[in-house]
C-alpha cells in the first residue's frame, strides 16, 4: 500500500514539474518611497531579456516572467532596483529617490542641461543597457526601456526597421519616425532597400556597442528646437569618447541562438485529410483529399515548419581602445556581428570601425572629429516590405500548405505543378491555389541588400569670452546600397516568365552645416543659458537599375547572365531637398526652484510650394521644484 502511494505521489510530482517551469504573470504597483504615490512610466524589465513593460498612470504594471526570473525597475531620478520574483504573483516595489542622479547632465538639442533644471520630457537610456542585446540595431533594443516610447517590430526578419512611436504622427517629410541625431548630426533613417524584397534598416549600420547614451525628446518643450523634423520626437545618440589616461584595450562579445517561439500546432496528414473531406461532404461534394505514400510505403506527413524555419546561430565581437592626454583624447573601435534568422536563408552581418578624436589646440580652441564606417549585408527570401505579404512570403506558408503533400518527388525533383506554377497536389484533387513550393525559392533564388555607410563630422569649439562658446560643425551621412533580386526559372515568382533578375543601386547623401553660439551667465540667484544658431542641410537620393527576364541558361543566377528580354529600367528614382533653419533657446532658473525653457525655430524646406516654404515652430515648458521649498523639507 505504502509502495503504491509513494509511486502515485512520484508520478504526480513529475507531472507538476513542467508546470513549475512555466512563465507566470506578475503584477503590482511601483511607488515612491518619499510619499507612497504611484510612479507612472517606470521601466519594468525582465532581466536578461527584451521582455518588459512600463507602469500606467497609477504606477500599476503587469508582465509575464519565467519562474526563475528577476525584474529590474528603473526610473529617472530614482535608484534602480532588482527583485527576484520566485513564486510571487503580486510584487509591489518602492523606489528611493536618487539625489546624485539629479546632478547628471542630459544631452538636449544643441547643448546639454543638468537634470535638476530640466523641464522638458526627456528619457535617458545608458548605452550599456543595449550594448550586448541580441538585436541588429539600437532602436530594436529600446523596447521597454523608456516611458512613452513604443517600439513595434513588424516581424522576425533580421534588421527589419521597427516602428518607433514617441509622439505625433508625421514630420515635415511625411515620416512618422522620430528624428535620429548622432553626435549632433541628423541622419537618414527608414528602410533603404529600393526593391523592397529584402529589409534594410540603415540604423543597423550603427554598432550598439559604440553608444554611450541615448536621450529621447518627447514633448514640444524638448523637441521644438528641432522644428519641422521633430513632430514625431527626437532620439539623440552620444557615442563613446576618449578619456584622459593610459590606453585601455577591451573586448566584449556574445554568442547565442534564435528559434521560432509559440508556433501554431498544425494538423498531421491524417487529421488534415479527415477534416478536409468532412468539410467537402458537408458541402455535398465527394472526398477530395487522399494520402500519398513515400517510396518506403509510409504515409507522406510533411511538417512544413522543418523546411522553412530553423535554429539560427549568432555571434557578436567588439574591440575598443580608449585613452588620451590632457589635451588630446581618442577612442577607436571595431566590431563584427553575424546573425542567422529563424527563417532559412535569412542572415545579417555587419562590420564597423569607428574613430573619435578631440584636441585642445589652445585655451580658446578645441577641435574634434567623429567617423563611423560600416558594411552591412542583409539576406532574406522575399520577406521585405513588398514580399512579406505576397504569395511567396515564406513566413506563412507552413500554415497553408497541405501536410499530405511531399516537398520532393520520388526521384528527388521538386514537387511542383508547372502548368499552374503551384505546389504539386499529390493525390489530392484540389489544393490551396496560389502557393508555391518554398524549396526552389530557398535553394535557387536570391534576395540581398548590401550597404556601405559612412557617418562623419568635424567640429571646432571656440571660447570667445567667459561663458560664451561658438561651435561650428560639418557632417555627412552617405550610404550606397546594392539590391539584388534573382528569381529562378524553375518555379515560383520567376517560374511563369522563365526567371527574372533585378539589380538596383542607390546613392543616398546628406550633408549638414551648423553654427551656433551658447552663452551661460547669471547674477544673484538667477541663471540663464541662451542658444542662437543656424543650420543648413541638403539631402539627395539617387537610384537606378535594370530588370531582365527569360533566363536562357539556368547556370547563371545573376543579372549579368544570359536573358532573352531586357525590361524597362527598374528602380529609377531621384529626389533632392534642402533645409535652411534659424533657431534660439532660452533657459532660466531662479534659485534652482523656478524653471523656464523657451524654444523657437524657423525652417525653410525646398520641397514645399513657393509661398509655403517657411514655417515657425515654438515650444516652452516651466517647472517648480517644490522639493526645494522650505515648507517641503
Amino acid at each position: 500500500m505504502l509502495k503504491n502511494l509513494l509511486s502515485s505521489l512520484l508520478v504526480s510530482l513529475l507531472f507538476c514539474l513542467p508546470l513549475l517551469a512555466q512563465d507566470a504573470a506578475v503584477s503590482g504597483r511601483v511607488t515612491s518611497s518619499d510619499d507612497g504615490t504611484g510612479l507612472p512610466g517606470v521601466s519594468v524589465q525582465v532581466k536578461g531579456t527584451t521582455r518588459g513593460t512600463t507602469t500606467d498612470a497609477n504606477g500599476n504594471y503587469r508582465v509575464t516572467v519565467p519562474a526563475d526570473g528577476r525584474l529590474v525597475f528603473s526610473f529617472i531620478g530614482f535608484n534602480r532596483q532588482e527583485v527576484a520574483v520566485g513564486n510571487q504573483t503580486t510584487l509591489n516595489v518602492s523606489l528611493k529617490s536618487d539625489a546624485s542622479n539629479l546632478t547628471e547632465v542630459v544631452v538636449i538639442g544643441y547643448g546639454s542641461q543638468s537634470k535638476k533644471t530640466l523641464t522638458g520630457a526627456v528619457s535617458s537610456v545608458a548605452g550599456e543597457v543595449i550594448a550586448n542585446k541580441p538585436v541588429q540595431s539600437f532602436d530594436q533594443g529600446l523596447q521597454g526601456r523608456a516611458a512613452g516610447v513604443n517600439i513595434i517590430t513588424p516581424n522576425g526578419v533580421l534588421n527589419n526597421a521597427p516602428v518607433i512611436r514617441i509622439r505625433g504622427v508625421s514630420s515635415i517629410s511625411g515620416s512618422s519616425s522620430p528624428l535620429i541625431v548622432i553626435d549632433g548630426l541628423p541622419i537618414n533613417s527608414g528602410n533603404v532597400s529600393s526593391g523592397g524584397f529584402t529589409v534594410n534598416n540603415p540604423l543597423g549600420d550603427i554598432n550598439p556597442n559604440d553608444i554611450e547614451s541615448l536621450e529621447i525628446l518627447k514633448d514640444a518643450g524638448a523637441t521644438a528646437i528641432y522644428g519641422s523634423r521633430a513632430a514625431a520626437g527626437v532620439i539623440l545618440i552620444t557615442t563613446k569618447k576618449g578619456k584622459e589616461g593610459r590606453a585601455q584595450v577591451s573586448y566584449d562579445g556574445w554568442v547565442g541562438a534564435t528559434q521560432p517561439f509559440r508556433l501554431f500546432n498544425m494538423l498531421n496528414a491524417q487529421e488534415f485529410i479527415t477534416i478536409k473531406n468532412e468539410a467537402a461532404r458537408n458541402a455535398g461534394q465527394p472526398d477530395q483529399f487522399f494520402p500519398s505514400m513515400n517510396p518506403d510505403g509510409s504515409m507522406v506527413d510533411t511538417d512544413w515548419y522543418d523546411y522553412i524555419y530553423r535554429t539560427g546561430f549568432q555571434q557578436n565581437h567588439n574591440i575598443n581602445i580608449n585613452g588620451g592626454t590632457k589635451d588630446t583624447r581618442y577612442a577607436f573601435s571595431v566590431g563584427y556581428t553575424n546573425q542567422e534568422g529563424m527563417i532559412k536563408k535569412n542572415d545579417f552581418s555587419r562590420a564597423t570601425a569607428r574613430m573619435n578624436i578631440s584636441h585642445q589646440l589652445n585655451k580658446a580652441i578645441r577641435l574634434g572629429s567623429n567617423v563611423t564606417l560600416a558594411n552591412s549585408f542583409n539576406r532574406a527570401p522575399n520577406t521585405g516590405t513588398t514580399g512579406a505579404f505576397s504569395t511567396g512570403g515564406l513566413g506563412r506558408l507552413p500554415l497553408v500548405l497541405a501536410p499530405n503533400v511531399a516537398p520532393y518527388n520520388a526521384d528527388g525533383s521538386y514537387n511542383i505543378n508547372r502548368a499552374s506554377n503551384n505546389l504539386g497536389l499529390g493525390r489530392n484533387l484540389i489544393g490551396p491555389g496560389g502557393y508555391y513550393n518554398p524549396l526552389p525559392d530557398l535553394d535557387l533564388s536570391k534576395f540581398t541588400s548590401e550597404n556601405n555607410h559612412i557617418i562623419g563630422s568635424v567640429f571646432a569649439d571656440v571660447n570667445l569670452a567667459k561663458g560664451l562658446l561658438f561651435r561650428t560643425s560639418y557632417g555627412i551621412d552617405r550610404t550606397t546600397v546594392e539590391d539584388i533580386d534573382f528569381r529562378n526559372s524553375v518555379h515560383g515568382e520567376g517560374g511563369t516568365n522563365g526567371g527574372q533578375a533585378f539589380n538596383i543601386y542607390s546613392n543616398i547623401k546628406l550633408w549638414n552645416f551648423q553654427n551656433y553660439l551658447t552663452y551661460d551667465f547669471g547674477f544673484g540667484k538667477n541663471s540663464f543659458q541662451t542658444v542662437v544658431g543656424t543650420e543648413q542641410q541638403k539631402f539627395t537620393y539617387d537610384s537606378w537599375g535594370g530588370a531582365r527576364q527569360g533566363l536562357s541558361d539556368p547556370f547563371f543566377t545573376t543579372y549579368q547572365g544570359n536573358f532573352t528580354t531586357n525590361n524597362p529600367p527598374a528602380g529609377n528614382f531621384q529626389t533632392q531637398t534642402g533645409l535652411s533653419s534659424y533657431y534660439a533657446r532660452l533657459t532660466y532658473d531662479f534659485d534652482k526652484k523656478y524653471l523656464l525653457n523657451l524654444n523657437f525655430r524657423r525652417d525653410g524646406y525646398s520641397a514645399y510650394a513657393p509661398g509655403n516654404k517657411w514655417g515657425n515652430f515654438a515650444g516652452g515648458s516651466a517647472g517648480w521644484r517644490v522639493s526645494e521649498e522650505n515648507f517641503w523639507k
